[in-house]
């Protein structure tokens, strides 16, 4: 599990390590690896190293507590892992990979306010850049998502800054319009 992220000086080639101890370098050029691959690695594993630390520090929630406790009562001569955090594997019976009959409303109350957390502008807003063509797509996810330049992505797809900017403005004016 990575903590760390990738030094900046050491970024121009990307290693992946293989859970058995081995590891592959990745190189732009070579293989048909481009640079962009490497960098997209490279915002991948901040990702994962973020979400890593983040949940390494998380509180147990109140909801967590009797799962824990239930835990600790079933195995007493064992440390609680320092990860640990009960999840929807919780709920499921292990048997027969069914939900308990008891225990199913928690999951439909779960999907319900999942269904309404998401603002009425959000949703439009995804339903939008669902329906992108490809090379809008793309530079959604790149300028947009990513915060890459409009020049670094012109480069990489080799066509020129304007054609991006313009392929922005044009993603902007179907977001406002709602197309």
């Amino acid at each position: 599990m990575k903590t760390r992220k990738t030094r900046s000086d050491a970024r121009n080639t990307f290693t992946y390590r293989f859970a058995d101890g081995t590891s592959m370098v990745l190189t732009p050029g070579v293989d048909g690896v481009t640079e962009a691959d490497i960098a997209m690695l490279h915002r991948m594993d901040d990702n994962e190293v973020y979400n890593n630390v983040k949940q390494s520090k998380a509180p147990v929630e109140d909801w967590e507590k009797p799962i824990l406790d239930e835990w600790k009562e079933q195995h007493p001569d064992e440390e609680l892992p320092s990860r640990y955090h009960a999840s929807l594997d919780y709920f499921a019976d292990s048997d027969e990979g069914d939900m308990d009959a008891d225990q199913s409303h928690l999951f439909a109350e779960c999907a319900v306010e999942m269904e309404e957390a998401v603002p009425d502008d959000v949703a439009r807003l995804r339903e939008v850049v669902a329906r992108l063509p490809e090379e809008l797509s793309v530079i959604y996810r790149r300028v947009m998502l990513d915060d890459e330049s409009m020049t670094d992505v012109a480069k990489d797809l080799h066509i020129n800054r304007k054609t991006v900017y313009n392929r922005v403005q044009r993603i902007k004016q179907l977001i406002r319009e709602g197309v």
